[in-house]
């Protein structure tokens, strides 16, 4: 597909395409915490390389992030990034999980979505 194409259709996207597309990710990712629990420390030092200092909206949300990823229980946490519900579509929105797909599995699901 041309870029042009792609960017035309990207444009045209529907919200529920784009948290659709966002809990694809997050449950890659949470299958890869599953696997290896050390990744969650990438969240973590995102989290803390500069992501508190954003200024609203993002804040809030990532407050909420860091009570999530500090006091939750890894079973519990991950749950909630997969789940389907209107906070987890929000928080997903602004994810401190960026990094954990390789870049190969994350263009693997944009692919998958562009299909779609």
């Amino acid at each position: 597909m041309k870029q042009s194409a792609t960017l035309k259709r990207s444009a045209t996207r529907r919200h529920d395409w784009i948290d659709e597309r966002s809990l694809a990710l997050h449950a890659a990712i949470a299958e890869k915490i599953r696997r290896d629990p050390k990744l969650l420390e990438i969240a973590r030092r995102i989290w803390a390389a500069g992501w508190r200092t954003r200024g609203p909206p993002p804040c809030r949300f990532l407050q909420s992030w860091k009570t999530k990823i500090e006091t939750w229980p890894l079973e519990k946490l991950l749950g909630f990034i997969t789940e389907e519900s209107e906070r987890a579509n929000q928080l997903r929105q602004s994810s401190p999980f960026t990094g954990i797909l390789t870049p190969q599995e994350r263009n693997e699901i944009f692919a998958h979505y562009e299909t779609l």
